[in-house]
């Protein structure tokens, strides 16, 4: 029989890719025929990222909703829920498939309704199966809290599994009958690394994005939504404009990586956080303000409509990167590189504060009111101790080797 892995968003993607690997590696060493492999990717984004990275293995194979249904009826589905006709088209292409074993990850998408239509369509084939969210904070409008309260019967037949204990209640709430299990997240993982503080690659990487010793680096970790970054950005400036000791913070915008699957929308993310820079133009703060274009993004975005003053041009800085060799990091949504900053000891910041996190509140700056709190602490290079995993009550190892001995049968 065989494993089906189905994934949608950057997140969960990066997750399953990893867990691909590990599973091929414990089936080599074990030096066994192994199961059929299905990595099946339903956003669009999903599908770029995969591209490659599973074809040197030859038990590998990957699957594309767009295979499936077509090019333009999965751009329609990336928000929503596959429709009726569409469905049948994805059981028939699964009926083909020797699967009693599935992964699915959780899309970032609020509406992707897909990805748990499909967990729903094969789980009376399935001897094992797993459902990982890997948000690192409460979000009730999203589909996976929608999905679960809705307590169909075929949720009992999935094991969820979350990040972390907080995360774990929270999923009891929305369906007290499902099976449920702490298992971690990559940003967790990482921060916990020996080498999460390899000064040379910071040094290396402050280089490239034109800083000096004396300066702070404020990385703003992107959504994909350009009003609710507007809005951070916003009052940044402001807050900074109006501290003169903050005028060694020197901010680089990050872009989210969903955003090259849609050109328009990434161009229109940029022009909208550079006309709230050009409000300051002439002023100090104009100069403290960047956005990192890397090699991937220069030839989508049109930079003959941004002053040259706001674009750091860096081919090979990426977020994890910038947020690495950064004093701070803010977002408008607890997020991945919040969480992972809050986790080894940064001063992190979100702006929307009615989103609960799922790690200690300690850690983690909410809302305006606590801004200049974040902001002291950034000009000023504090830092806590990064987080222990037994502080977080999760097993040792990373969350994708978890994962992978489940899949494989050694710790069901």
């Amino acid at each position: 029989m065989g494993i089906l892995l189905a994934c949608h968003s950057t997140g969960d993607t990066e997750n399953i890719i990893d867990t691909v690997k590990l599973v091929v590696k414990a089936v080599k060493e074990a030096k066994e025929t192994g199961e059929k492999i299905y990595v099946l990717t339903v956003g669009k984004n999903a599908t770029s990222i995969v591209g490659n990275s599973v074809k040197e293995f030859p038990n590998v194979s990957h699957l594309s909703l767009s295979d499936i249904i077509g090019e333009e009826e999965a751009k329609g589905v990336e928000n929503s829920a596959l429709s009726p006709q569409q469905l049948s088209k994805v059981q028939e292409c699964l009926a083909k498939l020797e699967i009693d074993t599935a992964l699915i990850g959780n899309p970032s998408e609020n509406n992707a309704a897909a990805p748990f239509q499909i967990a729903e369509l094969i789980s009376d084939r399935l001897e094992f199966g797993m459902i990982y969210n890997e948000y690192l904070f409460e979000e009730s409008e999203h589909i996976f809290y929608k999905t679960l309260q809705q307590k169909k019967p075929w949720q009992k037949k999935f094991a969820w599994m979350l990040a972390t204990q907080q995360a774990e209640l929270s999923a009891k709430r929305a369906n007290p009958e499902i099976k449920t299990a702490a298992v971690g997240h990559r940003a967790i993982d990482a921060a916990t690394q020996p080498h999460a503080f390899d000064q040379k690659e910071i040094s290396d990487t402050r280089n490239k994005l034109k800083l000096s010793d004396k300066q702070s680096l404020l990385f703003i970790s992107a959504t994909k939504n350009a009003e609710d970054d507007k809005k951070l950005l916003e009052q940044l400036l402001s807050c900074i404009q109006d501290n003169k000791s903050y005028s060694n913070i020197e901010i680089r915008l990050g872009i989210h990586p969903g955003l090259k699957a849609d050109p328009i929308k990434l161009n229109n993310y940029v022009l909208t956080l550079a006309e709230v820079i050009t409000k300051y133009a002439g002023t100090p703060v104009a100069n403290q303000v960047k956005f990192i274009i890397t090699k991937e993004l220069e030839p989508l975005v049109d930079l003959s409509k941004i002053p040259s003053t706001l674009i750091c041009a860096t081919h090979n800085v990426t977020g994890d990167q910038a947020a690495l060799a950064a004093q701070g990091v803010a977002c408008a949504v607890p997020a991945t590189l919040i969480n992972k900053a809050a986790l080894s000891g940064k001063p992190a910041y979100y702006h929307q504060d009615s989103k609960t996190p799922f790690l200690p509140g300690e850690r983690l700056h909410a809302g305006v009111s606590t801004m200049g709190l974040f902001l002291n602490k950034v000009a000023g290079k504090e830092m806590l101790g990064p987080v222990d995993k037994a502080e977080l009550k999760l097993e040792s190892q990373p969350v994708a080797q978890t994962l992978a001995n489940m899949l494989i049968r050694k710790n069901r």
